[in-house]
């Protein structure tokens, strides 16, 4: 299943779009729009032949000291199996060879975007994902720190009195 997976990922990665582009349809693009071959099979359909299916390959479950995952029947401990993609991907707006953006639907509800490239170097994109990490670690661990209603973090206030009662 993950060779089916990873298959699809690489033709969708190298698919050309610039007839997409050219019309200016780069958003909600159905696989069939791109892959009209009998012999691909898009990333929303490449898994439905297979009862065991890879886990989310963006959601990295948590270190676990004991290092119990599960035993491979369930979801990972802290991670998911891919339940399926959505049907139709995006084709940002910027980028030499334009990347194509997809959701994996989770199979315990999450939605993970994932960006999907070919001819592209992707080093420099994992060192980055790994400091965006890392710097959201770091910022979910101040003290004090509320979310508001429109999402944005905000430091929270401390209250000093004076040593008067």
């Amino acid at each position: 299943s993950y060779d089916a997976l990873i298959t699809a990922y690489n033709e969708l990665a190298y698919a050309p779009v610039k007839h997409l582009v050219e019309k200016r349809k780069t958003k909600k693009i159905r696989y069939s729009d791109v892959f009209q071959s009998a012999s691909s099979v898009p990333l929303d359909r490449c898994l439905r032949k297979f009862q065991r299916v890879p886990c989310v390959l963006t959601c990295t479950p948590p270190l676990r000291p004991g290092k119990d995952y599960g035993n491979g029947d369930e979801d990972p401990i802290g991670g998911e199996r891919i339940a399926g993609f959505e049907s139709v991907f995006d084709i940002t707006d910027a980028g030499l060879h334009r990347p194509k953006i997809v959701f994996c639907k989770g199979s315990q509800g999450g939605r993970f975007r994932q960006l999907v490239k070919g001819e592209d170097e992707v080093r420099q994109d994992a060192i980055m994902s790994q400091v965006f990490t890392y710097v959201n670690k770091l910022m979910g661990r101040r003290v004090g720190e509320r979310r508001s209603v429109d999402g944005v973090s905000h430091p929270g206030v401390t209250k000093r009195y004076s040593g008067q009662k």
